[in-house]
C-alpha cells in the first residue's frame, strides 16, 4: 500500500485534544498527545509516514503505559534537544512493558535532533523484559541519526533490543549509561525465529553494564546474522564475557559474522571494575569477544570487507587456544592486521597461510639487565610440550655440552624455541615475548645442556652438577645451585665424572 506521507508537529496537540482524539481525560495529557501522534490519522494497519519534531519534555505518568508505534507507521522523530522520559529511572523493580517506545511488527523510527547541542534523548525505562529504552518487534526498523537511549534498564537490552528479522540502522547520536541484567547493555540482538541486521556507521555506544555475573554483551549482544560495524566507536562499556561486544555466532550458517571495515574503534571495554562518570576503571580488558562452536565448525565469525582507516582499532578477547578472528584481510588495506589488538597480553595476532588473523597464546617474560651492559637483557625459557613451538623476538642460544670444563653456546638463528629444551634470551628490552610459532628451529638443540620443569622443582639431580644464569657483581655467569627452581626457568646441567 502506498504510503502516504504527513508532517505533524507538537504544536498541533492541543488541536488534537481539543479535537476529542484522546478518550481517557485522566491520562497525562501531553504523553497521551504523542502518543496520538505515533498513531497517525489513517487508522489501523494502514501505511503511513509521520513527522514529529518536539517542542518540550514529556514525561510519562505514573500509570502510564510505553508509547508505541503502531503496525506499518514510519515515524520520523525530531527530538529537537528535548527529552522523553517514560519516568522509572527511580523504580526499584522493573515493570512489564516498561520501556519507554516499542515498534510494532514492521513499524519504522527514525530518530533525530536538529538541535544545536544534539540534547536530546529518550530515557527513564525500567523494563521486566526486552529493551528499556525501545523494543523493536518482528520486521521492525530502527535507524539513530542523533541523539541519546541513555539511562534505561531491562532484563536483556537496557537501551535497545530488536527481535525477529528486525533492523538497526546507527548513523550517530549515542546509546550510553544503559543496563541490562543478563545480555546487551546497550544494545541486544536476538534471534528466537528470525535473525536482526544490524549496522553501526556512527555515533558511540559507551558506559553501558551487564549486572549478572556470567552476563553477556555490554556495549552490544548480538545473535544476528549481519552484525556491520563500518564506524563509530564503542568503549567504557561492561560485562563479565564480552565487554563492548558479544557475538554469539549462534546460528548454523556462515553469514553470522561481525563485519568490520572503514573506521571502527572498539576498545577500552573491560570486565569488572568500577563506574566512575561513564568510565570503568579496573576490571579486565575485554571487548570483542567472538563465541565459537567447534562441533558446528562456525570459527570466522569476524571478517574483514573493505577498507580499514588509519584511525581503525579493534581488540578482541580469546575464547580458546587457538581461534580465527578475522578472514578477509586482503579487503582491508595494507597491513590491515595493524589493527587488530589481543585483549589478553598473552595470546599475539599472526597470519596463517590463509590469509585470517588469528589469536595465539604466547608468553611474556621479564628479563634483568646486564649491570655491565646496560641494554642488554637476559632471561632464560623451558617449556615441555609437544604441541607447541615459539618463536622469541630476542636472541636466543642454547648450551652445547661442556667440552675440557667449557660450556659452548649456540645461537637459534631464527629463534625457535622447540619443547624440552631451554635457552637463554638475549634482549634490547626487558620485555620479551615468545610466540607461538608453526616454523621449524634452524637447529637441531644437538647436546643442549640446558633443562628446566614446567612446574616448580629441586636441582641437582643425582650425579649431577646443576648451574643457574646469575647476574651479580662479576656480571653474567652461571653459578653453582642447589635448591628450588622456578617453573619454566632453564639450569644448566652438568654431569659429574664417575669416579
Amino acid at each position: 500500500m502506498k504510503a502516504i506521507k504527513k508532517t505533524i508537529t507538537t504544536i498541533l496537540i492541543y488541536a488534537l485534544c481539543a479535537a476529542g482524539v484522546f478518550a481517557d481525560a485522566d491520562n497525562n495529557s501531553d504523553w497521551a498527545a504523542l502518543q496520538a501522534l505515533f498513531n497517525g490519522v489513517k487508522g489501523e494497519y494502514i501505511d503511513e509516514e509521520i513527522t514529529i519534531t518536539l517542542s518540550k519534555d514529556y514525561t510519562a505518568g505514573s500509570n502510564e503505559a510505553g508509547l508505541e508505534i503502531p503496525w506499518g507507521k514510519t515515524v520520523t522523530l525530531d527530538l529537537n534537544g528535548h527529552t522523553i522520559d517514560r519516568g522509572l529511572s527511580d523504580s526499584e523493580d522493573p515493570v512489564i512493558e516498561g520501556y519507554v517506545i516499542k515498534l510494532e511488527t514492521f513499524a519504522s523510527l527514525i530518530i533525530n535532533d536538529s538541535s544545536t547541542d544534539k540534547s536530546g534523548k529518550i530515557t527513564g525505562g525500567n523494563n521486566y523484559g526486552y529493551g528499556g529504552g525501545i523494543f523493536v518487534g518482528a520486521g521492525g526498523n530502527l535507524t539513530l541519526n542523533a541523539g541519546s537511549i541513555c539511562g534505561n534498564k531491562a532484563d536483556c537490552g537496557g537501551g535497545v533490543c530488536f527481535n525477529n528479522e528486525s533492523f538497526f540502522t546507527m548513523n550517530g547520536g549515542s546509546i550510553e549509561n544503559n543496563q541490562a541484567v543478563n545480555y546487551g547493555g546497550g544494545v541486544a540482538g536476538l534471534m528466537n525465529t528470525g535473525s536482526p541486521v544490524i549496522k553501526i556507521s556512527g555515533g558511540i555506544i559507551r558506559g553501558n553494564t551487564v549486572t549478572r555475573e556470567s552476563g553477556m554483551g555490554g556495549g552490544i549482544f548480538s545473535e544476528a546474522d549481519v552484525l556491520e560495524i563500518t564506524g563509530g566507536e564503542i568503549s567504557g562499556n561492561n560485562a563479565y564475557i564480552g565487554g563492548g561486544i558479544y557475538q554469539e555466532g549462534y546460528s548454523y550458517n556462515e553469514n553470522n559474522i561481525l563485519k568490520i571495515s572503514g573506521s571502527p574503534v572498539i576498545k577500552n571495554n573491560v570486565s569488572g571494575g568500577t563506574l566512575n562518570n561513564g568510565v570503568y576503571t579496573g576490571g579486565t580488558p575485554n571487548n570483542v569477544y567472538l563465541y565459537t562452536i567447534p562441533e558446528y565448525n562456525i570459527e570466522r565469525i569476524m571478517t574483514v570487507t573493505g577498507a580499514l582507516s588509519e584511525t581503525a582499532e579493534i581488540y578482541v578477547s580469546p575464547h580458546h587456544s587457538y581461534q580465527v578472528i578475522a578472514s578477509g584481510l586482503s579487503n582491508g588495506g595494507q597491513n590491515a592486521i595493524s589493527h587488530f589488538y589481543s585483549d589478553d597480553l598473552q595470546y599475539n595476532i599472526y597470519t596463517n597461510s590463509d590469509g585470517e588473523a588469528y589469536l595465539f597464546k604466547g608468553v611474556v617474560l621479564t628479563a634483568t639487565e646486564d649491570p655491565y651492559t646496560p641494554g642488554t637483557y637476559y632471561a632464560t625459557y623451558y617449556f615441555a610440550d609437544n604441541n607447541k613451538k615459539f618463536k622469541a623476538n630476542c636472541e636466543v642460544y642454547y648450551a652445547k655440552t661442556p667440552e675440557n670444563g667449557v660450556v659452548q653456546l649456540e645461537k637459534v638463528e631464527n629463534g625457535v624455541i622447540i619443547s624440552g629444551n631451554g635457552v637463554i634470551l638475549k634482549s634490547t628490552s626487558a620485555s620479551i615475548v615468545l610466540t607461538s610459532t608453526t616454523d621449524d628451529p634452524s637447529t637441531n638443540y644437538s647436546d643442549n645442556c640446558l633443562l628446566g620443569f614446567n612446574t616448580s622443582d629441586s636441582i641437582p639431580k643425582t650425579g649431577e652438577q646443576s648451574f643457574i644464569l646469575t647476574l651479580g657483581d662479576n656480571g653474567l655467569r652461571f653459578y653453582p645451585y642447589e635448591g628450588p627452581i622456578e617453573a619454566n626457568k632453564a639450569y644448566l646441567r652438568v654431569f659429574l665424572p664417575k669416579n
